[in-house]
C-alpha cells in the first residue's frame, strides 16, 4: 500500500506571492498555479467553508486575460542546501482531494455550440507530449442539465486518444465530492485510476509517459470558453480542500454493508446484526 508523506486541509496554508502574484501556496510539495494571462484569474483563501473551517479557492473571472486556473503539483524540489533535486512523488503516486463547484455549475452558453470543463490532468510530461485529463461535458438544451464526464489523453509520439464518456453523470453540484486518482508511470504499461466518492470511474492502462519532467494537476478551471465567437464569460471558481498524497498505490476504502438474519417461521424474520465489512478498491 502506499506511504502517505502529505496531508491539508488549507486551514493553516498561506498564499506566496511570485512577481507581485499570487501563484503559490506555503506546502513542501513544489506547487504552481498556472493562469495563461496575469489579469482574469486568481486563488485566495475561503472562509466559513471546509472540513476545518477554511479551503483553498481558485477563481477564472475573465477568461479573454486568462485562459486557465489550474493548480500544479511537480515531482521535484530544490535541496536548498546543496542544490540537489528532491524526488517527492516519484513514478508512482496517488492522490486524494475533495472539489465543490458552484451549484450553479452550467457550461451552456450564447453562441457556444459545444463546451467543456478539464477539472484534473493526473499527469502531464513537459514539454506537453503525454497526458491524461478528466473533463466535465453536458447535454444542452436540457432542464435539469445532464452531465457527464471523458477522458483523453496522448500517448508517445502525436496519438490522442479518446475513451468512452460516462454518460449521464450524477455531477455534485454545490457541495464537496472526493476525487482521488492513482498514477504509475510506465514507458510500455503505465497505469491510471480514477475514483469519485470512491467508486471507480476510468482505470487506463498502456503508455504514459516519456522521460521528461512531468506534473499533476489535482483541480482546474478550464473551457472552450471565448474560441469560435464563443460568449462564455461568466466568471467560474473551483473549491480545494483536504489534500492527501501518498507514494505509492493507495486505493480507497469501499465500505459494504450485510444484514444477519434469523428465521423463525415462514415468512418471519429477526435482524440479529449488521455486520461491517470495509475493504479495498483492487
Amino acid at each position: 500500500m502506499g506511504e502517505l508523506i502529505y496531508q491539508t486541509d488549507f486551514s493553516n496554508v498561506a498564499l506566496l506571492e511570485s512577481d507581485g502574484k499570487m501563484h503559490k501556496l506555503d506546502i513542501p510539495i513544489p506547487n504552481w498555479f498556472e493562469f495563461g494571462g496575469e489579469e482574469g484569474a486568481r486563488i485566495f483563501i475561503q472562509e466559513g467553508i471546509g472540513s476545518n473551517g477554511k479551503c483553498l479557492g481558485m477563481e477564472l473571472f475573465d477568461i479573454s486575460k486568462s485562459r486557465r486556473n489550474e493548480f500544479n503539483l511537480y515531482r521535484y524540489k530544490k535541496d536548498p542546501i546543496t542544490d540537489e533535486l528532491i524526488d517527492i512523488l516519484g513514478e508512482e503516486y496517488t492522490i486524494e482531494v475533495k472539489l465543490r463547484l458552484p451549484q450553479n455549475f452550467n457550461l451552456e452558453y450564447p453562441n457556444v455550440d459545444w463546451n467543456f470543463h478539464e477539472i484534473q490532468i493526473p499527469f502531464s510530461d513537459y514539454p506537453i507530449s503525454t497526458y491524461f485529463a478528466l473533463i466535465i461535458g453536458q447535454t444542452w438544451n436540457t432542464n435539469p442539465p445532464i452531465f457527464h464526464l471523458g477522458f483523453n489523453g496522448r500517448d508517445l509520439g502525436t496519438q490522442v486518444w479518446r475513451t468512452p464518456t460516462i454518460d449521464p453523470y450524477p455531477l455534485k453540484r454545490g457541495v464537496f465530492f472526493t476525487s482521488r486518482f492513482y498514477v504509475k508511470r510506465h514507458e510500455t504499461n503505465g497505469i491510471v485510476k480514477i475514483w469519485w466518492n470512491n467508486q471507480l470511474i476510468s482505470s487506463f492502462v498502456g503508455k504514459t509517459k516519456e522521460d521528461n519532467p512531468f506534473h499533476t494537476t489535482i483541480a482546474k478551471i478550464y473551457t472552450r470558453g471565448l474560441e469560435d465567437g464563443g460568449q462564455d464569460t461568466q466568471s467560474r471558481t473551483l473549491l480545494v480542500d483536504d489534500l492527501k498524497i501518498w507514494r505509492g498505490y493507495q486505493p480507497p476504502t469501499v465500505k459494504q454493508y450485510s444484514s444477519l438474519y434469523l428465521t423463525l417461521g415462514p415468512g418471519l424474520f429477526i435482524l440479529l446484526g449488521l455486520l461491517f465489512i470495509s475493504k479495498g478498491e483492487k
